[in-house]
């Protein structure tokens, strides 16, 4: 090869790679009319904490989550507080949502992306309203279908796909399709996911007493001590309880859940207006009544709550306690009192709504008596009476007649004395 010819392949060469150059420019540059490209953040300069509220909704229902006061709530369960861990999560996700992949979409393509907004079509996808303290609207997103990514054949998993991404569409934009590279499954329209599920709870130890009480079946319980043994209230004279039992009932309420809230009804249409009454004391002076209601269709309980507690603002000194031993103890209560404060006002906030609970969460509440109470032996079997004949009562016939009975024996020879027979 010739220095000319070298001269031509590399300027051949510089004429390619531009003009490649110029093509990647022009694919990065689909949003251009909007001043985005590939890798750019979806929603610009996106400040989150203008953020107020955020409204999601699809075919299926809706959810509004609003900042009041000094949490976020959701509105469709009567405010009750949001999950802010949750709530802080997805907008961070939104904020640094870059493009992956852009390409212009007509009007005819849209249900096939589920981009549609909801009630336009089907299969629709799921609206993203952000707004202000104010009203006005920050940013808004329709989610359409996700992004699957294939796993081979030989992977683990044994093939198969999983989600990567998801196709989003602008309003602002809507000539225009997406693709970000997360694929936004926990931005559901669904309330009851998006709600603070911290509850009350109760240490199976520091349980002081509890009761059932119900129109046909009531029982209570107590201890002197978390060392000492369980009593059974107003016992009968053939009950016993049986211990190992009572810790199939306290120790679900150190940690109790709930599925969902209940929004606004009727205490009839709950069984509410008529429950259960569980009442709990604990050796820390908390008590607890938990009223529960009528179970559903899906297998869940109404349950409604109440807290009060008897907190001491002072503790007793010892009588042989130094200087330095009330000041160390003084402090330690004082620590321990402000810890059981701050729960009570925590738990009292639980008091303005009802909850659904699960049916296996319930069920240990409200044990029958009896499954409290030590099994009855069984009864032996009762001996028939007997007429004295022991062959008649046994109905055996001890001389059948095919025995020759055999002749008496013999007289033994009289005896004097110590006289043996010869």
């Amino acid at each position: 090869m010739n220095r000319k010819q070298l001269i031509i392949l590399v300027a051949c060469a510089v004429l390619l790679g531009g003009a490649g150059l110029l093509l990647m420019n022009r694919d990065s540059a689909s949003f251009s009319g909007a001043g985005q490209a590939l890798g750019d953040k979806l929603l610009g300069d996106f400040d989150y904490n203008e953020v107020a509220s955020i409204s999601i909704r699809d075919d299926a229902g809706e959810v509004t989550l609003r900042f009041e006061g000094d949490r976020w709530r959701v509105v469709e369960r009567n405010n009750y507080p949001a999950d802010f861990t949750k709530i802080s999560s997805a907008l961070i996700k939104l904020k640094d949502l870059a493009i992956m992949q852009s390409e212009p979409i007509g009007t005819s393509q849209l249900g096939r992306m589920e981009l549609l907004r909801p009630g336009e079509g089907t299969p629709s996808g799921t609206v993203v309203e952000m707004k202000n303290a104010s009203g006005e609207t920050v940013r808004e997103l329709i989610l359409g279908k996700e992004h699957l990514r294939e796993s081979p054949a030989a992977s683990p998993m044994g093939g198969g796909s999983w989600p990567d991404g998801r196709y989003v569409l602008l309003p602002s934009r809507p000539e225009q399709m997406a693709l970000v590279g997360e694929p936004l499954s926990e931005l559901e329209a669904n309330p009851q996911n998006w709600l603070n599920k911290e509850f009350f709870k109760i240490q199976s130890q520091n349980v002081k007493s509890i009761s059932m009480e119900s129109p046909t079946n009531s029982w209570a319980l107590s201890r002197e001590s978390s060392t000492n043994t369980w009593q059974l209230g107003s016992p009968q004279p053939d009950e016993e309880l049986d211990t190992t039992r009572v810790s199939s009932v306290v120790s679900p309420l150190g940690s109790p859940g709930f599925d969902d809230v209940v929004p606004e009804s009727d205490p009839a249409e709950t069984g509410l207006d008529e429950p259960v009454v569980v009442n709990v004391e604990t050796f820390d002076g908390f008590a607890y009544t938990l009223r529960i209601g009528a179970l559903n269709d899906q297998e869940q309980y109404p349950l409604a709550v109440e807290v009060t507690a008897d907190l001491p603002d002072a503790r007793t000194a010892g009588e042989d306690e130094s200087p330095e031993d009330k000041e160390r103890l003084d402090k330690e209560f004082a620590e321990q009192q402000q810890t059981l404060k701050e729960k009570l006002e925590q738990e009292k906030r639980l008091e303005s709504w009802t909850y659904l609970v699960s049916k296996w969460t319930a069920d240990p509440l409200l044990k029958p008596r009896k499954d409290l109470l030590k099994e009855k032996q069984e009864a032996e079997d009762a001996i028939p009476e007997t007429t004295g004949d022991a062959a008649t009562d046994s109905g055996i016939d001890l001389v059948p007649e095919n025995i020759i009975p055999l002749p008496p024996m013999p007289e033994p020879p009289a005896t004097h004395g110590n006289d043996l027979p010869e």
